[in-house]
């Protein structure tokens, strides 16, 4: 996880918890848990892991929780390489809509989720190719 994309998740909580005051759903004296796994969510019309021919309109989209029910924050890594970079940090969406996807192109991507207590959980990495020309 690169140093940026903690850096901006330790300030968006920070602005999160003093605007919010308390935190009545996570008492001081319990133990924190990580936000659950980042899931594909198929059924929202997300590309299955390994499609092809998946249109440059596609759009990425998950589920995910949290025990706590701590707030969460996304940080989006999309590209064309095994290990995708970020793209998009403090994210508070589960869908993502790319803009910049091109033809004849296998993309990977996934997602880490951060909760209110910095806790993160990072999802498997996904792919899909777009259509030919």
């Amino acid at each position: 996880m690169s140093r940026s994309i903690l850096i901006l998740a330790v300030a968006a909580i920070l602005i999160v918890e003093l605007v919010s005051c308390s935190d009545d759903n996570n008492p001081a004296d319990s133990p924190n848990n990580p936000p659950t796994v980042p899931v594909l969510d198929t059924a929202g019309g997300t590309p299955a892991d390994g499609a092809v021919d998946v249109p440059l309109s596609a759009f990425l989209q998950w589920t995910c929780s949290d025990l706590d029910k701590d707030s969460l924050l996304y940080a989006v890594c999309l590209g064309d390489t095994a290990n995708p970079p970020v793209i998009k940090e403090l994210y508070t969406s589960t869908r993502f809509e790319p803009d910049t996807l091109e033809y004849s192109k296998t993309y990977y991507w996934k997602i880490i989720a951060f909760d209110s207590h910095m806790a993160s959980t990072s999802s498997r990495i996904w792919s899909f190719t777009t259509v030919d020309k």
